[in-house]
């Protein structure tokens, strides 16, 4: 739809323009073939950036443990870990948030490092080791 959109509004320019030669209708399609095809090119970009965000927050969507919740009641410090026991993880945050004394409930997302650090001395640590 915005594709045709553009195309029209260059067709539209175009045609406004003095006509003072054969060439020159030819150089303006050319134009506007041209300025088609980087629009194509563009929403080709657009569309695959778009699915890999998808596919990426999907992903981030199904990084978290199955068997426990995130809680942090009104007027606490700290958060609490509630193990769940045959209940749904999406069932037990939407029953939490309902509550008047939840802040907050979120899944246990799981954290994965990336790289190690760039610390010189990061092997030598005994406690960093499995």
């Amino acid at each position: 739809m915005k594709f045709t959109r553009y195309i029209l509004l260059a067709a539209i320019a175009l045609a406004a323009l003095p006509v003072s030669a054969a060439d020159d209708i030819s150089i303006r399609i050319k134009a506007l073939e041209k300025s088609a095809s980087v629009v194509e090119r563009l929403q080709n970009r657009l569309s695959q950036a778009v699915a890999n965000f998808q596919s990426a927050v999907e992903k981030r969507q199904r990084d978290f443990r199955a068997d426990r919740i995130i809680v942090k009641y009104k007027g606490d410090k700290n958060f609490q870990v509630l193990k769940l026991r045959g209940e749904n993880v999406d069932d037990a945050i939407a029953r939490l948030v309902g509550s008047d004394d939840v802040e907050y409930a979120e899944p246990d997302f799981v954290a994965r490092a990336f790289t190690a650090p760039n610390d010189p001395f990061y092997l030598y640590q005994w406690n960093f080791q499995t």
